[in-house]
């Protein structure tokens, strides 16, 4: 049985040390995401090509930054009886492009855990189930709706609260299917404690998530709301 460490582990980290000069990474990050992506994005989650969930992130001025609220729901079913859920639901704020707040709660097949992390005048404040740390007070979560990850070394991993090094590289330019089409976007390869692959199309959008776990099984994120080329 696929569990979610093996199952979400490249799907929800939040990452390190952005340092990219484009608007994901500064104070017009509310305002490169709504204009990219609107008030929703949302993908069908695949195992082994068959249909198992949704991942959908919303965008909205709140509080004086940018909430993005992020959803991730999986039930994987075995003759018409559901075997396996997992569900993932993140509220993070936004302000002058540094993580201000973030709360997320996680319910694994009926094993619930909760992270919080909040900013402080010199760091970031985690609690979650490793426990109490520090992070830099540049790190920020990530649904990797935000491609300043791309430009990261290091995450926090959001179904633990620890922060880990990561390696993402760029493999070259695809042509990944959409819902009602394609769309060209390059392929970015993780390396690290984890293993995964995202895309990207030319406005920074994220495109498309595909995963294998130790069993071979394939975890594949087909877009429903991208423009198609």
């Amino acid at each position: 049985m696929i569990r979610a460490p093996l199952l979400l582990a490249a799907l929800l980290l939040a990452s390190g040390t952005a340092r990219a000069a484009h608007p994901q990474a500064t104070a017009d990050l509310a305002a490169w995401a709504l204009g990219t992506y609107g008030a929703e994005h949302r993908f069908e989650v695949r195992l082994d090509g068959a249909p198992v969930g949704q991942h959908v992130v919303r965008f909205q001025r709140e509080d004086g930054g940018l909430m993005v609220e992020a959803v991730l729901a999986v039930d994987v079913r075995w003759l018409g009886v559901t075997v396996y859920r997992y569900r993932h639901s993140s509220r993070a704020l936004w302000r002058a492009g540094r993580l201000a707040r973030l709360d997320i709660d996680i319910d694994d097949d009926g094993e619930r855990s909760r992270i919080e992390a909040r900013a402080t005048a010199a760091d970031l404040a985690i609690k979650g189930p490793v426990g109490a740390g520090r992070g830099p007070a540049w790190l920020r979560p990530t649904n990797h709706w935000n491609p300043a990850i791309l430009h990261d070394a290091h995450i926090l991993n959001t179904i633990t609260g620890a922060v880990e090094p990561v390696a993402i590289a760029a493999s070259g330019t695809e042509t990944v299917a959409v819902k009602g089409g394609d769309v060209h976007a390059v392929r970015h390869v993780y390396a690290g404690g984890f293993a995964a692959e995202s895309w990207y199309d030319a406005a920074g959008r994220w495109t498309r998530l595909r995963l294998v776990d130790d069993d071979g099984h394939v975890i594949d994120y087909l877009c429903l709301t991208c423009p198609t080329d």
